[in-house]
């Protein structure tokens, strides 16, 4: 079943979009690979364009809803229901993918509700859990910290995790590049 929102689609103009440079080269010149309508959430039936950089390559979407414009794709209820059979069986594949835990620092960005966290902790209750969503409100669980901010406003500490995850969430962000480089500063040396 698809989620409507209770609101009628919100019409172009009404979307706060910006163009933007490629984040990987900088460069501004594109040429239009497709165009996509927001066929999930129905948020609004503009079609969004997705362009390839002509010096680089990288595709990405352009124009696209600025940081305080991306809010209505997140509304009320979006994160419920994360903790069914299925995201259950997709965290569990998620947890394979990291090294042997014990009580290591892990942090999720874009942790929604922070469902896979509180999974991770129920596999290895001796982890400290962090997680951060700019788009959440809060999480399901009291024992993971949480920040309700993009990575970058964070203030994190330089080389304060051992582990760093995020899960189907680097095609939604803003500047891409600065996540990278900041998820190496607070990764500590030898960090996954």
């Amino acid at each position: 079943m698809r989620h409507r929102p209770a609101h009628p689609p919100l019409e172009e103009r009404e979307l706060e979009l910006e163009t933007v440079a490629c984040d990987l080269c900088g460069g501004t010149e594109t040429r239009e690979r497709y165009r996509k309508p927001d066929s999930r959430r129905w948020v609004s039936l503009y079609e969004f364009p997705v362009v390839e950089c002509v010096r680089c390559g990288l595709v990405y979407v352009n124009p696209r809803p600025t940081p305080a414009g991306m809010a209505p794709f997140y509304d009320e209820g979006y994160h419920d229901g994360r903790d069914t059979r299925k995201y259950l069986r997709r965290y569990a594949r998620q947890l394979a993918f990291l090294p042997e835990l014990d009580a290591q620092k892990l942090l999720d960005i874009g942790c929604a509700r922070g469902d896979f966290l509180a999974y991770a902790l129920s596999k290895h209750p001796r982890l400290q859990v962090h997680g951060v969503d700019a788009y959440s409100s809060g999480v399901s669980d009291e024992r993971i910290r949480f920040t309700g901010k993009a990575l970058p406003e964070c203030g994190f500490a330089e080389a304060s995790f051992d582990i760093v995850t995020s899960w189907a969430v680097f095609e939604h962000l803003h500047q891409p590049s600065r996540y990278f480089e900041e998820v190496r500063r607070i990764l500590r040396p030898g960090g996954l």
